[in-house]
């Protein structure tokens, strides 16, 4: 009679196909649940009625209701069982003195909280330097555990979902830490160098003596992830501390780990490694051999002068294999001219060649083209 009609939610609870009925339940507010079944053609799947917008209503502070005035209070209109609509508020905010106060402290410890859910530690200490919009630390104390990582620890990582591994899961990773560093938008990371466990190396290079649990094997394979994959601080020895430490080792200590191999992923091999302390302090300070750069520098010398005398060998005339292989090649060092105007250079084979026309070791040994015995200061060629 009065034109308005109110939606209540059904929830259908038997089909009948042989008298084409369906029984529904009905959720009515006033607190019970009548079933009626009706026919299938009267029920039709609507949707749901749209919910009344909230008011806004503005009070004056401490004005009407003493201290604790409600601003902004939404109302929410409802339906009584008797069908009259009134309004509830369902949300206030306390203004006054003490209320601001406990709610400000509360917003404080709700923000310290997501906080520390997103922040996986705190850096200890000052930074050690920064380099290209990183600024490098020497420890981190994880905030989940209490542990204290530093340079140079080896961890124990838990892969997520979201890193979409490659490796064997269930069991933890071992990484050695190589750098912790801060990175220009506030995230915590670490360079880690990888050790490999032997469920994840092809089952023909595992030697057969090997621990499957407690042994890894060092790698040269090294990237930044962030701190939050750390779980635990672990201890990665040789084979001479390994039964010692085992043994010694309580529950809830730091676990220990075997490391005997160096395994080189893309050949698929297993190097002995003799001393692991040795081998872990040259993986953590970032160098790839044990050789200082004056050493690496010297090594290369040799091959580029040996190169050298293996080009001019094939083509010099006169000059024996056996004593350019038995004697170490001179170093290049000027000489004065003997004759004519400009000046010369001798060659490690014992040829002088003018020094205006050398363009490098290779270059210059590769255009002997004609020697003469009989003239002059001996073998004398143009470069």
């Amino acid at each position: 009679k009065t034109g308005k009609y109110y939606y209540y939610p059904a929830f259908v609870e038997k089909v009948n196909e042989a008298s084409a009925t369906i029984t529904v339940r009905w959720k009515c507010p006033d607190g019970f649940a009548p079933t009626i079944s009706l026919p299938a053609g009267l029920v039709r799947q609507a949707q749901p009625a749209p919910k009344p917008k909230p008011r806004v209503r503005k009070a004056k502070p401490y004005g009407g209701r003493g201290p604790r005035t409600t601003i902004n209070a939404s109302m929410l209109a409802r339906q009584t069982a008797s069908g009259r609509r009134v309004n509830q508020v369902y949300k206030y905010t306390p203004v006054g003195p003490e209320d601001a106060i406990i709610s400000r402290l509360a917003r404080e410890l709700q923000r310290q909280e997501e906080r520390i859910k997103n922040t996986p530690g705190e850096w200890i200490g000052e930074a050690t330097h920064t380099e290209c919009d990183k600024t490098y630390y020497g420890a981190v104390k994880l905030l989940k555990s209490g542990v204290l990582v530093q340079k140079g620890d080896c961890v124990k990582v838990q892969p997520n979902k979201a890193m979409n591994a490659v490796w064997e899961t269930k069991q933890e990773w071992v990484a050695l830490v190589q750098a912790l560093y801060e990175a220009a938008d506030g995230t915590m990371m670490a360079t880690m160098v990888w050790t490999y466990r032997p469920v994840d190396c092809p089952p023909l290079c595992v030697p057969s003596d090997t621990d499957m649990q407690h042994e890894v094997f060092l790698s040269e394979q090294t990237d930044d992830n962030t701190i939050m994959t750390f779980n635990d601080v672990c201890l990665v020895v040789g084979e001479s501390d390994f039964e010692a430490r085992a043994k010694a080792r309580r529950p809830g200590e730091m676990e220990v780990f075997l490391c005997r191999y160096a395994y080189d992923p893309t050949r698929e091999v297993l190097t002995p490694i003799v001393d692991a302390s040795a081998a872990l302090k040259v993986a953590a300070s970032g160098r790839r051999h044990d050789k200082n750069l004056a050493a690496l520098i010297r090594d290369f010398q040799l091959k580029w002068v040996a190169c050298l005398l293996c080009q001019g060998k094939g083509v010099i005339e006169g000059t024996s294999s056996a004593s350019s292989a038995s004697t170490p090649p001179p170093s290049f060092s000027p000489s004065r001219s003997h004759s004519g105007g400009g000046s010369k250079r001798e060659s490690a084979c014992g040829v002088s060649s003018s020094s205006s026309a050398a363009t490098g070791p290779c270059k210059a040994s590769s255009h002997y083209t004609s020697f003469d015995n009989k003239a002059g200061d001996g073998m004398e060629g143009s470069a």
